[in-house]
């Protein structure tokens, strides 16, 4: 099923087709099948208004950069789905998020597609589902490149960039319109902070190849520009075995969500490498950088 495919659908074939397509992305078959009761009874008691207007919004989603907000179904759809992927899902360290103020920037180490989606569901769950709607998630092109990414990016508040042409797969485009985009949504993540929003950043630029911590994009300094600001280091490990890089199905495994001691900042210009050995801290043994690798490049 396609994007093109959902668009033509209308409320009754989609409490159908929706549970299928979601659970049918899991590759347990245990998982799958409790997975597929748990989306069909929470599809069947959407309205046909909910159900078109998730449709509405996913033809649109990502399609330029501003702020998309979370749709109110799919966020639901996806705090439920995600209960039988994340196994379990444990929190440590909420109270550094709560007592960091009212400008906050979260950096995070980056392994796999579905760590917002596992951010959001963790934070809803242990009872900070208040926290977990003031999240905006930046968010690189490849996120909203298919209807399944689509999907799980329009659970959430998300902010697209443009992705840095060092990355490897990133669209090729002219050095100043990548600035033009990058400035564009640089200022929408300044404001959303400003206006109380709390900014998840993954300053890698990509996801892990190896599941180390790897170094920060030299620019990242940039987010964190703002007057007041704190950053608050967030780990996340595990969900690169709920969704492994190259992988069309998703699996059960034990993942965490992991928030360090607040950092605020005095220099913007040096907060990466702050912020790099912080979130190292929160890390496990084998989630550490390689030896010798610079925090910031």
């Amino acid at each position: 099923m396609d994007l093109a495919a959902l668009e033509v659908l209308d409320p009754a074939t989609l409490r159908v087709v929706l549970p299928q397509y979601l659970a049918g992305r899991i590759g347990a078959p245990e998982a799958s099948a409790a997975n597929f009761e748990r989306m069909t009874t929470l599809i069947a008691g959407a309205t046909d208004d909910e159900l078109r207007a998730l449709v509405q919004a996913l033809a649109v989603e990502g399609d330029e950069i501003r702020v998309y907000g979370a749709d109110p179904l799919a966020r639901r759809i996806s705090r439920t789905w995600t209960r039988d992927l994340l196994v379990p899902g444990t929190l440590s360290g909420i109270e550094h998020l709560q007592n960091a103020g009212d400008r906050v920037v979260l950096v995070s180490n980056h392994l796999s597609y579905v760590d917002s989606t596992a951010a959001d569901a963790i934070l809803a769950w242990h009872g900070h589902a208040d926290i977990a709607d003031r999240v905006l998630a930046v968010a690189g092109p490849k996120v909203y490149s298919d209807l399944f990414r689509r999907l799980a990016a329009l659970c959430l508040c998300t902010l697209p960039t443009p992705q840095s042409t060092s990355i490897e797969g990133a669209e090729r485009i002219g050095p100043r319109e990548l600035a033009r985009r990058a400035r564009h949504s640089l200022n929408l993540a300044h404001e959303a902070v400003q206006s109380g929003s709390i900014v998840l950043l993954y300053a890698e630029g990509s996801r892990s190849r190896s599941g180390r911590l790897g170094p920060f994009l030299r620019g990242v300094w940039r987010y964190f520009d703002i007057p007041g600001l704190c950053i608050v280091p967030t780990a996340i490990e595990g969900t690169d075995h709920v969704f492994p890089i190259g992988s069309e199905k998703l699996g059960p495994a034990p993942v965490s969500l992991r928030f360090g001691e607040p950092i605020r900042i005095t220099d913007p210009h040096t907060a990466a490498e702050q912020a790099h050995l912080a979130v190292q801290r929160l890390l496990s043994a084998g989630r550490l950088p390689v030896p010798g690798e610079p925090a910031v490049r």
